[in-house]
């Protein structure tokens, strides 16, 4: 469950370092808030690849498209990016305009992945508690099953060496 809210967490970071990149107003406020969009994207991706590795197939599939929303996300960034450096007098307004449709709609559909990564990994809980119920109530049974057998041998065993001394 931590890996999703880090997943969470980094498409926050993500998200705070693109409206950074708008607001930035020098070369080096541009070049700086670039190199946080690019390792918040890295970030994020390095952590889909983390939890790729213990999902199952259905997870996968849920990664891949969040993956996908996040390089068509890149894109539009990249777009963004070279309207700010351009630095045009209407640059933010147009960057601003991308942040809030093409981008703000490829995050959606990030976050909705994450959210279906979320509802997955609680069902995957909820399999694996149940399976767990079932088994600790098989051990219970067998448990009880060998502590009355060891009785009734011990009971048979008591019967028998008494008849046995008579």
């Amino acid at each position: 469950m931590e890996e999703v809210i880090i997943l969470q967490v980094e498409m926050l970071d993500l998200t705070r370092a693109e409206k950074n990149l708008i607001l930035a107003e020098s070369p080096e406020e541009i070049a700086t808030q670039t190199a946080a969009v690019d390792k918040a994207r890295a970030d994020l991706l390095a952590e889909l690849a983390k939890h790729r590795n213990v999902t199952t197939a259905e997870g996968k599939k849920i990664i891949d498209d969040v993956e996908a929303a996040v390089q068509k996300w890149a894109a539009v960034q990249g777009r963004m990016r070279d309207i700010i450096t351009k630095g045009a007098p209407d640059a933010r307004v147009q960057a601003n305009a991308l942040s809030l449709t093409q981008a703000r709609d490829l995050r959606g559909v990030a976050t909705k992945g994450l959210q279906a990564i979320v509802a997955l990994n609680h069902r995957l809980m909820d399999e694996a508690e149940a399976l767990s119920d079932q088994q600790f109530e098989k051990a219970q049974r067998l448990l009880i099953i060998a502590a009355v057998l060891v009785t009734v041998i011990a009971a048979v065993s008591g019967i028998w060496i008494l008849l046995g001394f008579s």
